[in-house]
């Protein structure tokens, strides 16, 4: 008899404990100290969030296991924790209960591709002096850039010709307004993914104000 009491004490005291260490994400919610912010920094175990209070890195190691734990740089999100903070700086939450995503980060993909004169075709000089792998180019009525099209497409390119140059889709995390409202030689300079992955002549119809054939969306 006094086997099966303590065999039943430690079935209840073991759902007990287990209930206390799975706590819904609403009593979570509803009973849990919280601060909202925005992810500026992410690595393996843990993110950077910021707020009008400062910054603070939270740890990834959370309680409840339906809590995000995958974010995007500038993701607003709410961490649940224990109310300790560590003063040091960044400031430091290392008991986390939940993180939830408030708001997603803009995300937005820029693909297609675009007209452009070749100027002419150099080495990019970080790296050695007779390779020549990036082009400098002209827009319709534009001034020079360059652009980095990699030694194989450098090669075959002809100083005096217009060229139609399509880009791998990239993925960033920006606005559609923002990324519309840039000229071509913003974009090349703003989006160091931008890659250049086939090339052909242009034909008349694609030069002048039809020169720019990029997707923002």
């Amino acid at each position: 008899m006094k086997k099966l009491i303590t065999l039943v004490l430690v079935v209840i005291f073991g759902v007990l404990f287990t209930g206390c260490n799975n706590r819904s994400m609403n009593y979570i919610i509803e009973h849990e100290a919280n601060i909202i912010g925005i992810v500026k920094e992410t690595t393996d175990n843990s993110i950077l969030v910021e707020n009008e209070t400062g910054q603070y890195w939270v740890s990834l190691e959370v309680e409840n296991k339906d809590s995000v734990t995958h974010f995007n740089i500038g993701d607003e999100v709410v961490v649940y924790y224990d109310g300790n903070i560590a003063e040091s700086y960044p400031m430091q939450i290392n008991t986390v209960y939940a993180i939830t995503l408030r708001t997603p980060a803009a995300r937005t993909t820029v693909s297609g591709s675009f007209t452009v004169n070749v100027r002419d075709v150099i080495p990019d000089y970080c790296f050695d002096d007779t390779t020549p792998n990036v082009a400098v180019v002209t827009e319709f009525q534009s001034y020079p850039f360059t652009i980095f099209v990699g030694e194989e497409i450098g090669k075959q390119l002809e100083v005096g010709k217009n060229y139609v140059f399509t880009i791998k889709p990239i993925v960033v995390d920006e606005t559609k307004e923002y990324l519309k409202g840039m000229y071509l030689s913003s974009l090349v300079w703003e989006l160091p993914e931008f890659e250049i992955t086939e090339f052909r002549l242009a034909n008349e119809d694609e030069l002048g104000l039809d020169s720019l054939r990029l997707t923002i969306e």
